[in-house]
């Protein structure tokens, strides 16, 4: 059984209940009204109910996903009975991204935390969200700049981004690396910087001879 409520977002969430808790027949779910196909997708213990048209129009892996199988009257999708289920993804981190992909005002983007870009970067890059993937990573840059450099090697190198690499990289240059930071960030990256802080060093020490 599903629990209704009221929102003024551009999609709905229904969570659901154990029948046991929650006996009464469920309402429909209120979507943003539009010309564009609505589609039901379950995360975790809730429905979400929007337009298909962001994911599909940007998304090769929804488009594959939403394909309706040879002999399908109802695929998957198509109601609150049959909703598509991603698995492995959490709630949180997919609300976020439908704010980005469905900003309550069209005009901007919502002001998110580091860790809500980072969630809407991590399901656009799972998903092939390039246009969203690429603004996630407009955000963060800036924002990352207050971020530990270890994270930001960490992070440049999960998401394929080598500008917080290289930024994280440069910042560790000018100080020692912890072992446990060696651990994090791996043994060829924490040499490889140790590397560079000794050329550093000599050429600084080489400049000071010269003058």
């Amino acid at each position: 059984m599903l629990e209704s409520f009221a929102n003024v977002r551009p999609w709905h969430t229904n969570a659901l209940k154990s029948p046991s808790l929650f006996s009464r027949c469920p309402s429909r779910p209120f979507a943003a009204r539009t010309n564009w196909e609505d589609i039901t997708v379950q995360v975790e213990d809730t429905l979400f109910r929007f337009s298909k048209h962001h994911l599909m129009g940007r998304s090769e892996v929804f488009r594959s996903m939403l394909a309706m199988p040879p002999g399908s009257n109802e695929p998957e999708g198509s109601s609150d009975d049959r909703p598509i289920k991603l698995l492995g993804i959490r709630k949180v981190d997919f609300e976020r991204l439908l704010q980005v992909l469905y900003p309550i005002n069209a005009q901007k983007q919502p002001h998110l935390s580091t860790d809500a870009w980072l969630s809407v970067l991590s399901l656009s890059d799972l998903w092939r969200l390039a246009d969203t993937r690429n603004l996630a990573i407009s955000h963060l840059t800036t924002l990352l700049l207050k971020v530990d450099p270890v994270d930001r090697i960490i992070l440049g190198r999960k998401y394929s981004v080598a500008q917080w690499f290289s930024s994280g990289y440069v910042d560790l240059v000018h100080r020692v690396v912890s072992v446990e930071e060696a651990g994090k960030i791996g043994l060829e990256t924490a040499l490889g910087i140790r590397r560079t802080r000794h050329v550093f060093e000599f050429l600084r020490g080489f400049d000071k001879l010269e003058h």
